[in-house]
């Protein structure tokens, strides 16, 4: 390797021997140091990018730096006609795992033309969501050396007459009130209510949702708590569930799963030090969806709210 500073940066992190190879023509071409964020900048040029492979592999390494929070990336490339398309589904799935609204997205049908990233959409909804990330997405492709890359999202007219097609012949059906499971709490009633409209403290919230993460722990005071993170693919919030029962704790554990859909109510809360809302539990029933007539993917369920009666394609929104 040509650069000693960069070399003795992958030893400090202890970056794989076997991957240096794919950075022997990089240079150090500036080192910032952000004191506020204690985030360190690293600007390196070099050839030709190198695999978005490597690159996972350098930015696990480099958070292990000591002396600092986090490690952050910016090529300049001198010829960078490779891994577009691998680099942008690298970042999609960090942005996926924060915003589940984005596994409607059908990647096979992203459009890679010269420097132009088209994402193709069938509703507005999508469209605005993918316009609010615009920015974040061509900012980290310009930090990994493609400079001038623009990211749009267009409506495939086509795509979305067939989905009102297939969404006009599908008859849901839910699980009566007799084969319900109450999980926790009492059976649940009320009106549903959509993620994307709680933006205040509000109580007996009723939410349809699908669990997408789920951490659980005790504390030294005698609290066990657990933490959902929901989504109805309007939006996400972080919910709680606390109790003082390890029996009760371990049972809740045993019934709520990662990937399934429930129905619960509660209260919805600011946090001050999430500086969000959040969900506060009382109520938990299992709840199942099945379509008749239509195959399901998984972005199926995107497109509309579980708590829809009418779904109108000309703004994108639920009644």
């Amino acid at each position: 390797m040509k650069d000693e500073k960069l070399l003795r940066f992958l030893n400090a992190v202890n970056f794989n021997d076997s991957l240096t190879q794919y950075l022997k023509d990089y240079t150090v071409k500036e080192v910032l140091l952000e004191q506020k964020t204690n985030t360190m900048r690293l600007v390196l040029e070099c050839d030709e990018l190198m695999p978005i492979n490597v690159f996972n592999e350098l930015y696990k390494s480099g958070n292990t730096l000591k002396g600092v929070n986090k490690v952050i990336y910016k090529f300049i490339v001198k010829n960078n006609t490779k891994y577009l398309k691998e680099y942008f589904n690298y970042y999609f799935d960090k942005l996926l795992s924060k915003c589940p609204m984005l596994e409607c997205i059908d990647r096979d049908k992203i459009k890679y033309d010269d420097n132009v990233i088209d994402i193709t959409v069938l509703n507005n909804i999508e469209k605005n969501k993918i316009e609010s990330l615009k920015e974040k997405i061509e900012i980290f492709m310009s930090d990994m050396g493609f400079d001038l890359v623009e990211v749009k999202a267009t409506i495939d007219e086509e795509e979305r007459k067939k989905f009102k097609e297939e969404l006009n012949s599908t008859v849901e059906v839910v699980q009566n009130k007799k084969t319900r499971q109450t999980i926790k709490g009492n059976p649940i009633s009320g009106d549903v209510s959509q993620i994307k409209n709680l933006m205040s403290n509000e109580d007996k919230v009723v939410l349809i949702a699908k669990v997408f993460g789920l951490d659980s722990r005790s504390t030294q005071s005698g609290w066990y708590i657990i933490t959902l993170k929901l989504t109805d693919y309007t939006d996400s919030i972080m919910a709680n569930i606390f109790t003082k029962k390890e029996e009760e704790y371990n049972y809740l554990l045993s019934q709520i799963k990662k990937d399934k859909w429930y129905k619960l109510k509660g209260n919805v809360k600011y946090n001050t030090r999430s500086n969000d809302y959040e969900f506060g539990i009382n109520d938990i029933e299992t709840y199942e969806r099945k379509e008749n007539n239509v195959i399901v993917r998984i972005h199926f369920y995107a497109r509309f709210s579980l708590s829809c009666s009418y779904y109108d394609e000309s703004n994108g929104r639920c009644s």
